[in-house]
């Protein structure tokens, strides 16, 4: 089994309404990644040059109204099992599947460490339910976990709408400052 039959059997898991869709943009498939909220200064935001077989979960636009991962799962009052970040890009670069947790945030980064857990924790069942259900044996993945966001930042890159990730070691999370409507490539986001 290769990435490109995980990937194939990822989408096959998913409903069609946590999918995000893949556009051409200058030959190249691309994701348009939105946030809806009233309050968002980052908006819009394409992710472009990814690859062959990428797919793009949309963990809140499959959660539904209610919100929750599972409606086996009750919804209490500050439990944070039910969060999840905006994007889970899976995204294949040579012999690596890269599982890219993403999240936009407009002007605070806080709050972000269990949107990235509970997704993990979800995207670990479905990790699990495709070894179980369909004998597939994982292959070697790399995990990131991205905040685009308009505050929080180091150095410049040459796109001028990016600039590179300040990593802290301490919440394992890669913040990257960027305007709105930036374009940005995989390469971009895992520097």
């Amino acid at each position: 089994m290769t990435h490109s039959d995980e990937i194939r059997l990822l989408k096959e898991l998913f409903v069609p309404e946590a999918q995000a869709a893949i556009v051409e943009q200058n030959g190249n498939q691309a994701v348009i990644l939105k946030e809806s909220g009233k309050d968002a200064v980052l908006k819009h935001i394409t992710i472009t040059h990814l690859g062959e077989t990428p797919f793009i979960l949309l963990p809140e636009a499959g959660q539904g109204k209610d919100r929750r991962y599972s409606p086996l799962f009750s919804k209490q009052e500050g439990c944070a099992y039910h969060q999840a970040c905006d994007a889970v890009i899976f995204y294949k670069r040579g012999d690596t599947l890269f599982e890219i947790y993403m999240d936009m945030k407009s002007q605070r980064t806080s709050g972000c460490e269990k949107q990235f857990q509970a997704t993990e924790d979800f995207i670990g069942y479905a990790w699990k339910v495709l070894e179980t259900q369909h004998g597939h044996q994982r292959l070697k993945r790399t995990r990131r976990k991205i905040v685009l966001n308009t505050k929080r930042n180091d150095h410049s890159l040459q796109s001028k709408l990016a600039t590179h990730p300040k990593h802290f070691p301490k919440d394992g999370i890669t913040y990257i400052k960027v305007k709105d409507r930036a374009v940005l490539t995989p390469a971009d986001i895992l520097c």
